[in-house]
């Protein structure tokens, strides 16, 4: 039977149900013991029944193509995650690290068309983890079309889920604006109008707590998450969303068509030079300095070899000898390769901009021009008997 938890803790009264999926149910108004209030979305006294509709189901690959990892490594970290499919679910693992980050994530790619959620009251996860350590899990909102750091978020109990799969509600009333870890100070909360265009939504594992601070008892290593499945709830005859489409990546950006050729030549060559496997040896090897380890960046080389490719994936001497000098060769040209690359796609960006902005400008002058002349009124008696 799959079991239910909230954010905060509200009673379910049930019936026996399909151990997939949980159709609907009743919440009143009651506390569990232990607790004192009730849910913010409840009236005092209230008792309704609620509905529930389904976003994303884990049952298959297409749910998994929504989604995107967002790791500690895009800021310089070395943490890793996956998505993958199993058995009627999706498995979220990885290893989170506190060195030059700390978290692991997985979101949703850009929506074509924006979800508008705001009939609902809140976000559901169905999953089921075994990690009971000291983590913070987050569910994020993200109400703009950007890609940036700023986006809405509220702390997810899946301890609660540890063990048994069961499905934890966050009310929107809990979710805050957030700029990476930390809080927007004076940030207005998060309303109907927000949520009538909701561009995205994810899932992130931390070392920072609600306030931004790092968790005191955080433990660093391996997660794994089962998850089934993300949906909303809300007050009975709330009208689902239409299933989230992911946009095809540049297919949005009116120049890609434009810059399509040059850039299909330039990604294989950028793909190489700033490779995130490359980015994440030299932040180990950064990590070895800083910890004494090593006493030179080259040193760290010849040490993570030897731990690497020789103690953990048991190389042999040449094996792991040839490897490293290949790994080494390939470095040393992409740190030449690197600042021309970076010049060229800076010089692509300004003289694309520039091109845009002649663009509107131009069509503004065409624009003007292409409007007929004012007729000349015709002239009046008195002018005609004067000339």
């Amino acid at each position: 039977m799959a079991a239910v938890s909230t954010t905060p803790a509200v009673a379910f009264a049930t019936t026996a149900v399909p151990t997939r999926w949980l159709a609907s149910y009743e919440i009143t108004s009651e506390p569990l013991p232990g607790t004192t209030s009730s849910p913010p979305w409840l009236s005092a006294g209230a008792e309704m029944v609620t509905t529930e509709a389904s976003l994303v189901q884990f049952r298959g690959p297409d749910a998994l193509n929504l989604f995107e990892r967002i790791d500690d490594v895009v800021m310089g970290g070395v943490s890793s995650s996956s998505v993958r499919q199993a058995e009627g679910r999706a498995v979220w693992s990885g290893i989170v690290r506190v060195e030059g980050g700390g978290f692991c994530g997985a979101r949703t790619k850009p929506f074509v068309d924006p979800l508008d959620l705001s009939g609902f009251d809140g976000l559901y996860v169905d999953a089921k983890t075994s990690d009971d350590k000291p983590r913070s899990w987050k569910l994020t909102l993200r109400c703009s079309r950007d890609r940036g750091e700023v986006v809405y978020n509220a702390e997810v109990d899946l301890k609660s889920s540890s063990s048994s799969r069961s499905k934890v509600l966050v009310p929107f009333s809990a979710f805050r604006l957030v700029r990476g870890p930390r809080p927007l100070a004076g940030a207005p909360p998060l309303t109907k109008v927000d949520l009538e265009k909701v561009f995205g939504f994810g899932l992130t594992c931390s070392k920072f707590g609600p306030s931004g601070d790092v968790l005191e008892d955080f433990q660093p290593g391996f997660f794994a998450v089962d998850l089934y499945g993300i949906g909303v709830f809300g007050e009975q005859g709330a009208v689902a969303p239409t299933p989230p489409v992911a946009d095809a990546a540049v297919r949005s950006n009116p120049n890609s068509a434009n810059r399509a050729g040059l850039f299909k030549l330039l990604k294989p060559l950028s793909r190489f030079v700033f490779s995130e496997e490359a980015r994440r040896r030299k932040r180990v090897r950064e990590l070895l300095v800083q910890r004494g380890s090593a006493t030179t960046m080259f040193g760290a080389r010849f040490k993570g070899q030897r731990i690497v490719k020789r103690g953990y994936r048991g190389l042999s001497f040449e094996r792991a000898d040839l490897e490293g000098l290949s790994q080494l060769f390939k470095d040393g040209l992409r740190a030449l390769l690197a600042p021309a690359l970076r010049f060229l796609f800076r010089t692509i960006f300004l003289a694309t901009r520039q091109a845009n902005i002649l663009k509107k400008k131009t069509s503004a002058l065409l624009a003007l021009l292409s409007r007929p002349l004012p007729k000349r009124p015709s002239p009046t008696k008195r002018q005609q008997l004067i000339r």
